[in-house]
């Protein structure tokens, strides 16, 4: 397992997650030499967290349900082509915005919220590896990329920008990446498990925070290697599905435990399985891809680990874990396990106290998959 690297952190993002904790983020690198293990820094002391702490959400302080209605708010787009009109609305439930385009293929929202949570996520892959956008050993002499499950786009823009001759297409179920963008990057509508029609095959292609959108792993890296040159490059960058611990934490934690269980077993009654990261080596071999490579790095939650850049970096995944949590919880318990809000927020109450707690020590393990497509 290779362990966190040097990591120099670039500017802020905009997002008002990133924002309201600019404070938090370092400007020297944040990780050193490590063996297999994040240290604890054992003489740390922590205020105890009050049961009305705001970051605790409302949880056991709600009653009764919420109604679940479903609305439809059109959507503008930039698009010069006339689009479906279920690409162009919207579907509301728990209080929180889904995407209209194929239904409830996708359990994730994409709020407003969401896609601030979005911007912190893609500032966080960027940390671990240095500020890099890709591990795969691309060539410099690039035509065309694709990155599916663009999300807001900010991985495909920033690629653009740093590789101006290459073409790069972005794709994904919710149309909100911003108009302005590099002249040669574009977004469209797409849904990545139906099959792939596109004109030209690509260099490489990258997909991040994927797990959950496809159903049949096996097919999509088939349609990959379809769609890639001979010697072109695919890279998956992903968290894994659950919270973690090398201690005793997670027997402290038995909410968070159960958290991490009904999430797996939601995802895999859906057929929408979020435990994906262990599968993606095999899938890649059976797809024909050579030249294959998995990195694996820890993340700490919260400011448990010794060293005051990997403590700023688990202030700032804490922040991302208990904002989070709401976006991926609420879709698969209500619709595939049938819990009501007023479960589901008790759950989640309890799950963010147990992260907050001092005496815990959880770290998210983040993977960076990658192969080549033989040259000949």
């Amino acid at each position: 397992m290779r362990i966190l690297r040097p990591v120099i952190i670039p500017s802020v993002c905009s997002c008002r997650l990133c924002q309201a904790t600019s404070s938090l983020i370092p400007r020297t690198p944040i990780f050193a030499a490590m063996g297999n293990d994040i240290t604890i820094d054992e003489g740390l002391k922590f205020d105890v967290v009050s049961e009305t702490d705001s970051r605790l959400g409302t949880g056991r302080k709600t009653s009764g349900d919420l109604d679940d209605t479903t609305s439809i708010a059109s959507l503008s787009t930039t698009y010069s082509t006339p689009a479906p009109p279920s690409i162009l609305s919207y579907r509301y439930e728990n209080g929180r915005r889904y995407h209209g385009f194929r239904g409830s293929s996708y359990f994730l929202p994409n709020d407003e919220h969401e896609q601030d949570r979005l911007e912190v996520v893609h500032e966080m892959f960027k940390l671990i590896v240095n500020g890099d956008l890709h591990r795969a050993p691309l060539p410099p002499n690039l035509c065309r990329a694709l990155d599916f499950g663009t999300g807001t786009g900010n991985w495909a823009i920033e690629f653009a920008d740093e590789h101006p001759d290459c073409e790069v297409l972005g794709t994904d179920l919710s149309s909100i990446q911003p108009p302005c963008v590099p002249p040669n990057c574009l977004f469209v509508i797409e849904d990545v498990s139906s099959p792939w029609i596109f004109d030209q095959k690509f260099d490489y292609i990258h997909g991040r925070s994927v797990k959950g959108i496809v159903t049949d792993w096996d097919f999509l890296y088939c349609q990959i290697r379809n769609n890639l040159e001979n010697g072109g490059w695919v890279e998956i960058q992903e968290i894994d599905s659950a919270f973690k611990a090398d201690d005793d934490t997670l027997d402290r934690a038995p909410k968070t435990s159960l958290w991490n269980e009904k999430y797996n077993e939601a995802g895999r009654i859906s057929k929408h399985r979020v435990d994906i990261v262990r599968d993606q080596q095999a899938c890649l071999e059976r797809a024909g891809f050579n030249d294959i490579h998995e990195e694996i790095y820890k993340v700490p939650i919260g400011p448990w680990a010794k060293g005051p850049m990997l403590k700023e970096l688990g202030r700032l995944t804490l922040m991302h874990s208990l904002e989070g949590l709401e976006s991926f919880t609420l879709g698969l318990f209500s619709r595939v396990l049938g819990w009501t809000r007023q479960e589901i927020d008790d759950l989640m109450y309890d799950v963010k106290k147990e992260l907050l707690n001092p005496n815990n020590h959880f770290y998210i393990s983040a993977h960076f998959i990658y192969g080549q497509k033989p040259p000949v």
